[in-house]
This record gives C-alpha cells, sequence and structure tokens, in this order.
C-alpha cells in the first residue's frame, strides 16, 4: 500500500502535538482492521514508546514473518501475553517524518488489509501514579502460604489501598475529580447504590468464566491490558468491593493476568463489607 504525503504528515503532526505535554500520557492510534499500532510518550520528554499490537491485544497470533519483522525493527516484548513495545529518542523533525513513513510501513505490512485505510484516534489520559507495596506484599504471601491468616491480610491490604478499576467506558464527567477521582470518593460516601448506575466496570468474564470485575494497583499493569488506553478511575479498595457487591459481580480480581494477583469471591466480598460494618467503616 502507498505511503501517501497527507498521512505521513498527519501523523507527524499528531505525534508532534504529543510531546508538548508528555505528562498527559496522550496516544495516537493507528488501527488498522487486522491490528492497531500505538505511539505515546513515556511520561517525560526524552522518549516516546511505540507499541505493536500482539498476544492478548491482539485477537489473531502473528506469524514467524511477522514477528521478525517487528524484531527487526527494534521491538520487543517480555512474554507471548504482551504487544511488542520500543522505545525511542525524542526526535527531531526530520526523525518524526521518518518515524511516521516507518510505522506505517509496518502498519501495512501487519495490520491493514490491501483494500482498507489506517485510522488515526488520538486519545489523552491522566496518567496515576500509585505504590501499593504492602497489597503486592501480601499477594506474594498468600501464594506461598495459602492460610486464612495471609487472606486476612490480603482483604485489609486492599481495603486500606487506593487501586485502579477497569472501567468499559469512560466515567460520566459530572462525577469527575482531580487524580482521576470521584467525587463520592472525595466526599467520603461509603455506598456506593447513587451512583452504581452510571458506571459500567470492564468484564473479565474471559478469564474467569463467570462475572468478575477487576482492579490494578499500579497504571502499568492496567495498560498491559490494552495499549490503547483502559477506563478507569481511582478509589479505595473498600468502595471497589461495595461497587462490585453492589451490581452482583461474582468475584474481584486484583491484577488479573499479571505476574502477581489475586481474586476474592462473592461470598468474601460479603463477608469484608459486614465485617468493616461491624468495625463503623
Amino acid at each position: 500500500m502507498e505511503i501517501t504525503s497527507q498521512l505521513k504528515e498527519s501523523i507527524a503532526t499528531e505525534i508532534g502535538q504529543l510531546l508538548e505535554e508528555p505528562e498527559e500520557d496522550g496516544r495516537l492510534v493507528l488501527q488498522g482492521d487486522r491490528g492497531f499500532m500505538v505511539i505515546r510518550s513515556d511520561g517525560t520528554d526524552k522518549h516516546i514508546i511505540l507499541y505493536a499490537a500482539a498476544g492478548r491485544a491482539l485477537d489473531r497470533s502473528l506469524d514467524k514473518e511477522e514477528a521478525e519483522l517487528l524484531y527487526q525493527s527494534g521491538f520487543r516484548r517480555r512474554s507471548a501475553a504482551r504487544s511488542y513495545q520500543r522505545r525511542c529518542a525524542l526526535p527531531d523533525q526530520i526523525a518524526l517524518d521518518e518515524l511516521a513513513r516507518e510505522v506505517i510501513s509496518v502498519m501495512n505490512s501487519l495490520y491493514v488489509s490491501a483494500d482498507e485505510e489506517i485510522k488515526l484516534m488520538t486519545r489523552s489520559m491522566s496518567r496515576v501514579d500509585l505504590s501499593n507495596t504492602r497489597l503486592i506484599q501480601s499477594m506474594r504471601r498468600l501464594s506461598e502460604q495459602r492460610d486464612m491468616s495471609a487472606r486476612q491480610k490480603l482483604y485489609w491490604a486492599l481495603i486500606k489501598s487506593d487501586v485502579l478499576l477497569a472501567l468499559r467506558s469512560p466515567i460520566p464527567q459530572v462525577l469527575t475529580r482531580e487524580a482521576g477521582r470521584l467525587q463520592w470518593v472525595e466526599a467520603g460516601i461509603r455506598e456506593p447504590a447513587e451512583i452504581s448506575e452510571t458506571i459500567e466496570m470492564m468484564s473479565f468474564k474471559e478469564v474467569t468464566g463467570y462475572r468478575s470485575a477487576a482492579v490494578f494497583t499500579d497504571y502499568e499493569l492496567l495498560d498491559q491490558l490494552d495499549p490503547r488506553g483502559v477506563n478507569y478511575v481511582r478509589l479505595p479498595g473498600r468502595l471497589a468491593i461495595m461497587l462490585a457487591l453492589h451490581k452482583k459481580w461474582d468475584s474481584l480480581l486484583i491484577n488479573p493476568r499479571g505476574e502477581v494477583g489475586g481474586e476474592l469471591y462473592r461470598n468474601e466480598l460479603t463477608s469484608i463489607s459486614e465485617g468493616l460494618k461491624q468495625l463503623g467503616w
């Protein structure tokens, strides 16, 4: 497929605009009918990151030749479940033009059928940095000990942690507050019933086989679901538990498909909620 000058200029322009505000985690998505690529800042003014769809982010497997093309282009990945990544130094205008030409070439080779076109989409997300060392340690402990004491420590770690709840669609702007938190979280309201219908949690039924919602301990793990960006809201773990219960989900996953994760079933969520009420939470 021909690399048109108009498409190349549009991509170079969009990348340049992303780099003007790197902290906003803007993304340029190049979408084809067979897959996608993503270009985003690394959160600084020094590098950009390129993603090439593969693993769980792609509904097909790349063949050996396709994988080799990405490898020769400098893309790498940490596991077969992830997309390929490539980190590039901040380009000047000449390098931007060359980068635009290169990604179009990769798109045409891997992700766009002969009679289709590349679609450009931009998205800006506010990156939320979290440190959940205690929660991660509690999950590691549970994987080793497998006793009630270790499980209860996981409960408390989740209750006292801020987490990222994966959503199917963006939260209503009227509910948005600084750092992606909701007004009802900031106000300390404990029961989610009044706004639960406005929040659509992402389903992870393909992971468990039943209705499961999921929270993540940091932004990078959430981002691994889909480099194009996943909707989320930051909230205390205890409210994620209450929301899952109110919506009658079967379980709440923690870092699904991550190296360190866990799962709380509905009976556990119910016990946690009742215990918190007895404590006056």
